[in-house]
């Protein structure tokens, strides 16, 4: 069987929704190892991420509904499960107060294993899941498909704990050049580059940049609105934007770690960019309105 690495940090998220509704779920990885495994059921899908003990028996409990997924890859120590409290500000913003326990995975746990994956998916749930040096040496070593969802990677506790984007990211095109493909939100991108980005001109010159950091795909998701595809094809850079039907989002906590496992299935099937940010598009709006079936992510 085929496998896939996913590299991230699971959370326990309190979602707080527009409508009112508190209610308690897996989050962070969580999302992209149920989509990964529902979406690619050919695959094995090998998590590698540190588990509180505290809540080991629930994770492995939780993992156990996906046959084709392994924990031969995960860690456990005292106190190193994440705590997220999400509070909705309308449909699709938010607000995080993130209780960050985990360490970085290391390089000695992953470095035997490499040669088995066809695909690597990094998705940073926190700033620390995977240090630079690591994620560089794997880099340069491993040959298949890298897949990097920035995400938390550029955000940082505040003094009253809610996480937030930080101005800039240091090395950003380093971090870059490690994948092939990489992920991130509209309001990401600007902090990931430290570009001010003003315009539709400014965002697609923004992922330009980040193409001529290495990658040969960047996706900028949008929300319940689409997403923006930038690519890299006999040395040209093309454009292409993704636009959804008018839709109420239910919950949409999590569509962007769908809309990635989406690309990546696509991707590993043979398809191309295109195709593949069409069916991510269609999958995380799926998740948004409650009907796409990944599994149940409840913490018991």
């Amino acid at each position: 069987m085929k496998r896939i690495l996913v590299i991230g940090s699971p959370v326990i998220d309190e979602i707080h929704t527009f409508s009112g509704e508190v209610y308690k779920k897996w989050g962070g990885i969580s999302y992209t190892i149920a989509a990964a495994a529902t979406l690619l059921p050919d695959y094995q899908i090998v998590p590698a991420t540190w588990v509180g003990e505290e809540e080991q028996a629930a994770f492995l409990k939780f993992i156990s509904q996906y046959p084709n997924v392994s924990d031969e890859l995960l860690l456990f120590d005292r106190g190193l499960t994440n705590k997220n409290q999400l509070v909705y500000r309308d449909e699709e913003e938010r607000d995080e107060f993130f209780e960050l326990n985990t360490r970085p995975v290391p390089l000695e746990h992953l470095r035997p294993n490499l040669d088995t994956f066809e695909a690597i998916m990094v998705n940073f749930i926190t700033p620390r899941d995977i240090e630079m040096e690591t994620l560089k040496s794997i880099s340069m070593s491993f040959k298949n498909l890298m897949f990097g969802d920035i995400h938390s990677l550029l955000r940082r506790p505040s003094k009253n704990g809610k996480f937030e984007l930080v101005r800039s990211l240091p090395n950003w095109n380093i971090w870059a050049s490690c994948f092939d493909i990489i992920q991130l939100n509209h309001l990401e991108l600007p902090s990931f580059t430290g570009f001010d980005i003003r315009d539709e001109a400014e965002y697609r010159m923004a992922a330009a940049m980040v193409l001529m950091a290495g990658p040969r795909c960047l996706n900028v998701t949008r929300g319940k609105s689409g997403s923006l595809l930038a690519y890299r094809e006999n040395g040209e850079v093309f454009f292409k934007v993704y636009t959804n039907p008018p839709h109420t989002p239910v919950d949409p906590t999590g569509c962007g770690d769908i809309f990635g496992a989406a690309f990546v299935s696509v991707m590993l099937g043979g398809g191309d960019f295109r195709s593949a940010a069409e069916f991510a598009n269609r999958k995380a709006m799926e998740k948004a309105i409650g009907e796409l079936d990944i599994g149940s992510l409840d913490v018991d």
